[in-house]
Formats: C-alpha cells, sequence, structure tokens
C-alpha cells in the first residue's frame, strides 16, 4: 500500500503509534442496489408459457458484486439457480418466489424477491386439460386440448367430445369421433370435424373448414373462407367476407353469407 495514501497518526502517550485504515473500500457501508426486471411482481404465467428470469446487482464502489437468484416453489423448479438472461417453460401451475441476493467487497450485503405464478391455460373457458406445446397427448375420452402456441402442428382429438383451440401459427386440427367443438387461431387454418355432430369456427385467417359425418355447424369468421359440409344436415354461415361454401346433395344443409356456394336446397 502506498504510503502517501495512509493516514499516519503518531502519538506520545505511552508509545502508541495508531494508524487509521485508508479510505476506499472499507468504509463502504452501502449495500449493493438488486433489482428484479422479469418476472413482475404477482405476474400470472399461464401454464405452457415461459419467463426470463432479467436481474442486475449493481455496487457504487464494488464493480463485480456477487449476484446470485434462488427459485422456489409449491412444484418443482427446473433450475433454481438461473442465470440473468436465462429461462423456463412452465408445465405445473404453482406459486413461485425468486430472490436475488448481492454481496459487495466489503460485506455489505441486499436482497429483493419477487412473486409470481402460474396459472391454468383457457380454452373457450375451460382448463386445458391435454397442452400439447408441453408434450402432453390427447386421450380416448373427452379432453380440452391447447394446440401449440408458436409452431404448426397436427391435433388430433381421438374418441371423446373434444374442445379443441388452435394457436396462434397455421393449425390442422382433426376432432375425430365425437362431438367436438373447434376453435381455429388468427391464421390460415385447415379444421376438420370427423364424424359427429361438431360445431368448428375459423375465427381470423383464411380457413378450410369441414364438417364430414354429422349434423355439424360451420361458422367462417372474419376472413375468406372455404366451409364444406360433409354428410349430414348442416348449418353454415361464411362470415362477412367473400366465402365458398358446399354442402352435399341429398341433406338438408342451410347456408348464410356465403358468396359463392353449392350443393344446397
Amino acid at each position: 500500500m502506498r504510503l502517501d495514501r495512509l493516514l499516519l497518526t503518531v502519538g506520545l502517550l505511552a508509545g502508541s503509534v495508531f494508524v487509521a485504515a485508508p479510505a476506499g473500500a472499507d468504509d463502504d457501508v452501502d449495500p449493493p442496489q438488486v433489482v428484479i426486471l422479469t418476472p413482475m411482481q404477482d405476474e400470472q404465467i399461464t401454464r405452457g408459457g415461459s419467463v426470463i428470469f432479467d436481474y442486475e446487482c449493481m455496487d457504487e464502489v464494488d464493480p463485480t458484486p456477487t449476484c446470485e437468484a434462488t427459485v422456489t416453489g409449491d412444484v418443482t423448479v427446473p433450475d433454481a439457480h438461473p442465470p440473468s438472461g436465462g429461462g423456463w417453460d412452465f408445465a405445473e401451475v404453482g406459486n413461485f418466489t425468486v430472490q436475488v441476493d448481492s454481496q459487495d467487497a466489503s460485506g455489505n450485503q441486499s436482497s429483493m424477491i419477487v412473486q409470481f405464478s402460474v396459472v391454468d391455460a383457457l380454452c373457450n373457458g375451460q382448463v386445458v386439460t391435454v397442452l400439447v406445446q408441453t408434450g402432453e397427448q390427447p386421450t380416448a375420452g373427452p379432453d380440452v386440448i391447447q394446440a401449440p402456441t408458436n409452431y404448426f402442428d397436427l391435433v388430433e382429438g381421438l374418441g371423446g367430445n373434444d374442445v379443441i383451440c388452435g394457436g396462434d401459427a397455421k393449425n390442422l386440427i382433426d376432432g375425430g369421433p365425437g362431438n367436438d367443438r373447434i376453435l381455429g387461431g388468427p391464421q390460415r387454418d385447415h379444421l376438420f370435424g370427423g364424424t359427429g355432430n361438431d360445431r368448428i369456427e375459423g375465427r381470423g385467417g383464411n380457413d378450410r373448414l369441414e364438417g364430414d359425418e354429422g349434423t355439424d355447424t360451420l361458422l367462417g369468421g372474419t376472413e375468406a373462407d372455404r366451409i364444406e359440409g360433409g354428410s349430414g344436415n348442416d348449418s353454415v354461415n361464411g362470415g362477412p367476407q367473400a366465402d365458398s361454401c358446399h354442402g352435399q346433395e341429398g341433406t338438408r344443409d342451410t347456408k348464410a353469407q356465403c358468396e359463392v356456394f353449392t350443393g344446397f336446397p
């Protein structure tokens, strides 16, 4: 240590020499500042969604204070100490706490705590029982199915009276046997009812809807759609745009808002 940075006091009392500590790190009494940007306090994340742990620790004197996150929850966490910028996909509903602790070179400590939760995904107001994006698979019984939110995939309802919601990407959905309700997403979807009395709603995008067997209700949605009733006495409504609707000869199909149509009485 350089002598010119020391405060040296020499006292003659009892022949003692007193040396005060140098100014600098040892005089640092302020704790580091901890900031958690995400997740936010009381944030609710839908099951199947993801979160990025974004946090930072800063100190006016120490340029590199320690900075560690600890995540706990009432269900198993994938990584108890995620780095800043790291993230998870949540497959389970639960309540979670993230605590970030920091300590500077002088031993000053500080922490910040944020609590968040993962809640059930909903499809047409019902709790999703099969979240395809997490690897869950439909069953032969009645399911509430959410298609992947950010990639294209074939979703099959199998048996039972299913409720199936399309994701934000293009959807290819087959309801299978049973009286199903199928709702498309905002992109161009192909929705197939299968056997049974189905209700199919295209919603956004230029969709193709096929009822197949049974007495089906097919609603095109907001864009120009192609709708095919199939066998059975179906009800077809194209929606506000230039829709193409096709019934089947020999049935008592009904139509509305269809600019181009064939096969209706």
